[in-house]
Formats: structure tokens, C-alpha cells, sequence
């Protein structure tokens, strides 16, 4: 169950910042913002994992016990996340690599990039976006996003609840 709030709470942030994302105003704020909703999503394990000591292993629990709790977890809202993120990119965002490509080489053009730069950078998107489109490699790259802010909050939970 925390795992899918969790999961569900990330997610449901790539379909509120779709929008600012398409428009080119989540830019410089937008990756801040999605590991802020990520950290937030998994502040339940910090929940989970007192609530477990406290009521179900009468106040005691091991670091390893803690730890394999949080990362249960992870596993399970990282699954949400990139399912949720795969729903949005199938429906409203098919042109993420499109628009992502535009705000890359936008942002390089702004910055002064010169010709070299921005057809070498042009080139990379392209390999990104062929890459992307094989909906195996896009489902790593999204549990990839996720994965270690779980591990470190898994971790730091563990440490902080862990009971003798």
C-alpha cells in the first residue's frame, strides 16, 4: 500500500508538470520539482517502517529488517512511477523527445553554443530519441529516475528506526 501511494504521488507530479514541461517552463525548475514530489512520495517509508516496529514487531527492528522494508517499497512505487509515467508518455506526452529536444537546443542557442556544438547536440537527441522509443530502455531509464532517491530514503530510515 505505500509503495503504490508513493509511486502514485511521484507519478501523479508527471502528469501536473506535463504541461509547464511542454511549454518550456518547467525547464529550470521542473527536474527540482519531480525529485522534491519523489522524496515526498517516499516519506511513507519512514511511516511504513514505524509503523512496523511499533505495532507489528513490538517495538524492536533490526537495521536489515528496516532496510529490506523501505526497498520493498522503492520497488513498488519506482513500478507505479514508470507505469504512470509510461500512461502519460503513450497519451498527452508521445512528444516528450520532441519537445525536450527543442528545449535542450534552446537553452545551448541561448547560451551561445556555436554551430559545432548545437549539430553535435542535435546529434546526440537524435540517438536519444531512437534510443527512447523502445519502450523497454524508456521503462529502465524511468525506474533509473526513481530508484536511488528510494534507496537513500530507505536507507535513512533504517538508520533512524532501527530498535533494539
Amino acid at each position: 500500500m505505500y509503495g503504490a501511494l508513493a509511486g502514485l504521488f511521484a507519478g501523479g507530479m508527471l502528469w501536473v508538470m506535463w504541461p509547464f514541461h511542454q511549454s518550456g517552463q518547467a525547464q529550470e525548475y521542473g527536474m527540482l520539482i519531480g525529485f522534491a514530489s519523489m522524496f515526498l512520495g517516499f516519506s511513507l517509508i519512514f511511516v511504513a517502517v514505524k509503523k512496523f516496529r511499533d505495532n507489528m514487531n513490538q517495538g524492536v527492528l533490526s537495521f536489515g529488517k528496516a532496510l529490506t522494508i523501505g526497498l520493498l517499497i522503492t520497488l513498488v512505487a519506482s513500478v507505479v512511477y514508470a507505469v504512470c509515467w509510461e500512461l502519460l508518455y503513450n497519451t498527452l506526452a508521445s512528444d516528450f523527445v520532441e519537445v525536450y529536444s527543442k528545449n535542450y537546443l534552446t537553452q545551448l542557442n541561448a547560451e551561445g553554443a556555436d554551430a559545432i556544438k548545437l549539430e553535435a547536440a542535435t546529434a546526440e537527441m537524435k540517438s536519444f530519441g531512437d534510443m527512447y522509443a523502445n519502450p523497454f530502455t524508456r521503462f529502465g531509464f524511468t525506474l533509473m529516475e526513481i530508484i536511488p532517491v528510494g534507496i537513500v530514503m530507505s536507507l535513512l530510515a533504517a538508520l533512524t528506526l532501527k530498535k533494539k
